[in-house]
């Protein structure tokens, strides 16, 4: 599947314009973002971002230019909150599996 190309400012002249707004669709807020497309939709899932369906429920959504930047926003949030992995050793007793490896 080909990615849509995006200008470098995000945002495609030609698509439709919502309350005088730029828009764009989920492909380039995609090739925007490096998010893939399931992320975009796990994310308006949870709210972070959220479409505009101009003829209802099951026609093209379309996102606001401002989508691209609370992604990112959303993503640097995670990457600070991330905990950090422990490479401390467990205690108790080995698991068999794991009784070879030394």
């Amino acid at each position: 599947m080909n990615k849509p190309e995006v200008p470098e400012d995000g945002v495609r002249e030609d698509l439709s314009e919502t309350h005088g707004r730029p828009c764009l669709t989920i492909g380039e807020v995609a090739a925007a973002t490096t998010f893939s497309l399931s992320t975009i939709e796990r994310l308006i899932r949870r709210g972070v971002i959220s479409p505009v369906q101009l003829g209802g429920k099951g026609h093209r959504r379309i996102f606001p230019a401002e989508a691209i930047e609370r992604l990112l926003r959303h993503r640097e949030a995670a990457q600070r909150s991330t905990p950090t992995v422990s490479t401390k050793t467990l205690r108790g007793p080995r698991p068999k599996w794991n009784k070879s490896r030394r």
